[in-house]
């Protein structure tokens, strides 16, 4: 995926591979870099890929219409809730793409 995006899209890749890289600090971690680079670098698009496990939880607020949390699992298993992820893609720069 990475070459694609970087051959075809001239994307500039973070690529993180093994354990430490996968665990629920450092994905939130690389996720919380992103938001700050897509600032500090105007980024006009961001890339996203998880290849992981998911799963679900009761929810813990009630904007989930099935009650459930969606979320991923990371290596150390400490899973990482959409409503947290949600609340950190929100401080993503959101004018990216705009002319």
């Amino acid at each position: 995926m990475a070459e694609f995006l970087m051959r075809q899209h001239k994307f500039k890749c973070d690529v993180r591979i093994g354990a430490a890289a996968t665990t629920a600090s450092a994905i939130l971690d690389a996720l919380v870099d992103l938001a700050i680079d897509s600032y500090d670098e105007a980024l006009d698009t961001v890339w996203i890929h998880y290849s992981g496990h998911g799963t679900n939880i009761a929810g813990f607020s009630d904007n989930e219409l099935d009650g459930f949390d969606e979320c991923l699992v990371p290596s150390d298993f400490r899973l990482i809730p959409d409503d947290y992820i949600a609340k950190v893609l929100y401080y993503f720069n959101p004018h990216h793409g705009s002319p």
